[in-house]
C-alpha cells in the first residue's frame, strides 16, 4: 500500500463498527431527459429531492426570494420538502432526476445547493454508450450519490426552526404513501394530532399550499409517471390515485394539466 494513500487502515465492517451508522438508501423515482419547454409553477414544494442541470441557459429556480440561474455550469440539488417556484424564458434542454434518500439526509440543511457538472457531463456520456436499463439506472444513481457526498458535514445539525414541522412531514409522509385510497382532511388532523384549524393555517405556512390542492398535486404527478411509464390502464390508474373511477380521475387530469390522460400518453409515446 503506498505512504500516499488517502485509507490508512481498512475501514471496519458494517457489524464490526461500535457506533454504526445508519446507510442512506437512495431510491430513484424517474430521471428524464427532455426539451423543457413550460416550466412556470408559481409554488413547487417537492415531495422528492430534486437534481437539475440544463445544457443551456433559460431558466431559473426561485427559492426564499433567491434565484438560482440554471446554466450548463452548474448542477442544482434541492432537499424534499421545500417549497421553490420555477421560471423558464426560453426551451432548454433539461436533465432531471427525483429521488429519496434516507438516514441522515433526512436532517440536511433545507437549501438549494449548488455544485459543478463535471462529474455529471462524464457520466451522462457513460451513460449514452449503455442500453440495459439496470446498468443506465446504476449510472443514475452514482450521479445521486456523488452530489449527495458534496453536501457539507456542518449542514447536517440544522436548528429545529430549519426543519418541516414533524407534524405537517407526517401528513405528507400519509400522503404519499396511501394515494390509493381517499384521505379526507379530518382524518389527517386526527393521525398528526392537530386542530382543523391549526393544522391548515401551519400546512400552508410549511408548503405554500393547502392540504387539499398538495394532495391533488400529489396525485396528479403520479398519474402522469404512471401514463408515461407503465402500460396501466386508464381504471388501473384512476383506482391507483385515489379515485372512484375513470371519468372522475379524468376530468381532475384535464383540470390539471389541460389535457385528458389518454391524449397525454399518446403524446408522449408517439403516437
Amino acid at each position: 500500500m503506498s505512504n500516499n494513500t488517502i485509507i490508512g487502515q481498512v475501514a471496519p465492517l458494517v457489524w464490526e463498527r461500535q457506533d454504526p451508522v445508519p446507510m442512506p438508501i437512495v431510491e430513484i423515482f424517474n430521471y428524464t431527459f427532455l426539451n423543457l419547454d413550460s416550466w412556470d409553477h408559481k409554488k413547487n414544494f417537492g415531495q422528492y429531492w430534486r437534481l437539475y442541470w440544463n445544457a443551456e441557459k433559460g431558466a431559473r429556480v426561485i427559492f426564499q426570494e433567491e434565484k438560482y440561474e440554471m446554466t450548463p455550469g452548474n448542477v442544482l440539488l434541492i432537499p424534499s420538502h421545500i417549497a421553490t417556484s420555477t421560471e423558464l424564458d426560453i426551451p432548454v434542454p433539461h436533465f432531471a432526476v427525483n429521488f429519496k434518500v434516507g438516514a441522515q439526509f433526512e436532517n440536511v440543511r433545507r437549501q438549494i445547493y449548488v455544485f459543478r457538472p463535471g462529474f455529471l457531463k462524464q457520466a451522462l456520456r457513460r451513460f449514452e454508450s449503455l442500453t440495459g436499463e439496470i446498468s443506465r439506472l446504476m449510472v443514475i444513481q452514482s450521479i445521486v450519490a456523488h452530489y449527495l457526498s458534496l453536501i457539507p458535514p456542518e449542514d447536517f445539525t440544522e436548528s429545529e426552526r430549519e426543519k418541516l414541522d414533524p407534524r405537517i412531514a407526517r401528513a405528507v409522509a400519509i400522503m404519499e404513501s396511501e394515494l390509493a385510497r381517499p384521505i379526507a382532511v379530518s382524518e389527517l388532523c386526527r393521525r398528526v394530532s392537530m386542530s382543523r384549524n391549526n393544522f391548515y393555517r401551519l400546512f400552508l405556512e410549511e408548503t405554500k399550499k393547502t392540504p387539499h390542492f398538495f394532495l391533488f398535486e400529489l396525485r396528479m404527478i403520479r398519474a402522469r409517471w404512471l401514463l408515461r411509464f407503465t402500460g396501466q390502464s386508464i381504471d388501473e390508474i384512476a383506482l391507483a390515485t385515489g379515485y372512484a373511477d375513470r371519468y372522475h380521475f379524468s376530468k381532475a387530469f384535464r383540470k390539471f394539466y389541460n389535457c385528458p390522460p389518454v391524449r397525454y400518453r399518446e403524446r408522449k409515446s408517439g403516437k
